[in-house]
């Protein structure tokens, strides 16, 4: 006679094998945390959004672009600046510190120097 192997109901670890699965491996296990930023990372970005760049939004009262990162329960304000761009670069920069590999970065387009330095003159 064969052993009988336990129902899935006795193994705790079965009902977090679809939650924890990464098919591509880059992030592994997962805390619930970790599991929470990748659902609020993900999500589809707000048509009526103020800013085109993640953790940038625009103040009205002061017409200032402000940077905050949401991490772990917990939301760290980076401050206020003048460009949208500036706003973003200091998101990219405290997100990847604070988050790490995880940390969805914005993509922002570089200055162009060449031509701005070509008009100066």
């Amino acid at each position: 006679m064969t052993e009988a192997s336990p129902s899935r109901a006795s193994q705790p670890w079965a009902s977090q094998e679809a939650v924890d699965y990464d098919p591509s491996g880059v992030h592994g296990d997962l805390c619930p945390q970790e599991q929470r930023y990748l659902a609020y990372a993900q999500r589809p970005r707000r048509a009526d959004a103020s800013s085109r760049y993640r953790g940038v939004s625009r103040r009205q009262q002061t017409g200032l672009w402000v940077a905050q990162v949401y991490w772990r329960g917990r939301r760290y304000f980076l401050g206020s600046f003048r460009s949208e761009e500036e706003a973003a670069q200091a998101y990219n920069k405290h997100a990847s510190i604070l988050i790490g590999k995880m940390a969805l970065l914005n993509e922002i387009p570089p200055q162009n120097c060449d031509v701005q330095a070509s008009t100066a003159n």
